[in-house]
């Protein structure tokens, strides 16, 4: 009987294209399979990543090892990200603005110089930020370059604004970073913001967003370490990308951002706790005099001249333009109570410098109210920033000149006022 092979199979002969073929075919395939495998990976360490955060402590219960206890503390800190460029159309004239951030979280051009004869820290909101005008044409940066044309030796003015900042945020600020710089004098300007934060939350440290408010930026003060990160659940692995691609690519990283992102201009941060109320005026301009007295207290301990600056405006004047736009964004709110407490708040600048004895620069009333240096409100276009920079090198040459006469023949140092 004839053996059956089952395992035979036939001979099959395969021309050199058809090899060739077969060959590329293989390593397409194998090219597909790595690509799945790293995909596969790639998204293995981002799950691990994103589990890692649900292991850190509640960041409103912070909790450390003893013998780590000293590098775990942070100060928190509003102040732009260090080393960064945002850009956006202007509110009142057709161009794009910029506001390029230095390494230390300070507008640019603000620390010009190593080793400066003096320094000064101005610290405010948008106001002070002044992002719709012209960087050399802010009135932090014109005061410095003035007063060393005039001869005052080299001066670093260090623009700390920040859209959103107040009172009690400008003190943390000049307690932890401003006082790294040594400033013999610090410029204080603050009014409407500080007055939207206890108008919509009675407080500021009422609830968990003045909570927020006090802590925007996360700045490790021990060993000098890089930026950190407690609140939400960000990975690190995130936190990594985002900060390489804004290092290598700052531009391109900014614009993508303002694309993908929510559009800061139209978000509306007290939105939830907008509703019809009556303002009680004194009780909040109580709260602000005591903030403006915990700052100059601070500054002054620590060897620092406090200056303060009422803020210029086009409400105390009753401007008409002004009053509907207040009227069509803050229904809930009576533009007479308002503008009263905003008076009030103004006019207790005036009061707390008068108080310590302190030099005071009343811009509300050297700024004209009208549109050709205020846009809106409060903020100044860039001629009022111009007429804003002489107003304030002509109050602080004044005050080097004392000190010159003062302290002679030692020209560094100037007079300090605090009773």
């Amino acid at each position: 009987m004839e053996r059956i092979d089952l395992l035979a199979k036939p001979i099959v002969f395969f021309s050199q294209q058809e090899i060739i073929t077969i060959m590329n075919s293989l390593k397409k395939q194998k090219s597909l399979f790595i690509f799945i495998i790293f995909l596969f990976l790639f998204l293995l360490t981002i799950i691990f990543d994103y589990g890692l955060s649900y292991l850190k402590p509640d960041p409103k219960v912070r909790t450390f090892e003893v013998e780590n206890f000293r590098e775990q503390i942070v100060v928190r800190l509003m102040s732009h990200p260090p080393n960064s460029i945002k850009y956006r159309k202007s509110n009142y004239i057709d161009e794009l603005r910029y506001l390029k951030i230095d390494d230390n979280g300070f507008i640019v051009p603000s620390v010009r110089h190593k080793k400066p004869d003096k320094t000064i820290y101005f610290l405010g909101g948008s106001t002070t930020e002044l992002f719709d005008v012209p960087s050399e044409q802010r009135f932090p940066y014109k005061v410095g370059l003035n007063l060393e044309n005039m001869g005052f030796g080299k001066i670093n003015s260090i623009n700390a604004g920040l859209n959103g900042k107040y009172s009690v945020s400008s003190l943390q600020d000049l307690l932890t970073r401003g006082a790294l710089f040594n400033p013999q004098y610090t410029v204080l300007m603050h009014a409407a913001n500080d007055l939207s934060m206890l108008m919509h939350l009675d407080g500021y440290y009422s609830n968990d967003l003045a909570y927020k408010h006090s802590r925007s930026y996360l700045l490790k003060v021990d060993h000098g370490a890089d930026e950190l990160e407690i609140n939400g659940r960000t990975g690190l692995f995130f936190k990594g990308i985002k900060n390489i691609a804004r290092s290598v690519y700052p531009n391109t990283y900014s614009v993508l951002s303002t694309k993908f992102h929510k559009n800061s201009q139209n978000y509306d941060e007290f939105e939830k706790y907008r509703q019809k109320k009556r303002i009680d005026s004194y009780r909040l301009n109580d709260e602000f005099e005591k903030s403006l007295n915990r700052f100059v207290y601070s500054a002054c301990s620590l060897g620092i001249q406090p200056i303060l600056m009422t803020q210029p405006n086009r409400i105390e004047n009753q401007d008409e333009e002004i009053k509907l736009i207040f009227k069509k964004y803050n229904p809930e709110i009576s533009y007479k109570d308002y503008s009263k407490t905003y008076k009030m708040f103004n006019q207790t600048i005036r009061k707390v410098s008068e108080n310590f004895g302190i030099p005071l620069i009343d811009a509300a009333i050297m700024i004209p109210k009208d549109k050709k240096y205020i846009y809106d409100a409060f903020h100044l276009t860039e001629k009022g920033s111009i007429l804003l920079s002489e107003v304030i090198t002509e109050i602080l040459a004044n005050l080097f000149e004392n000190a010159k006469v003062k302290n002679s023949p030692d020209t560094k140092s100037q007079i300090f006022s605090c009773k």
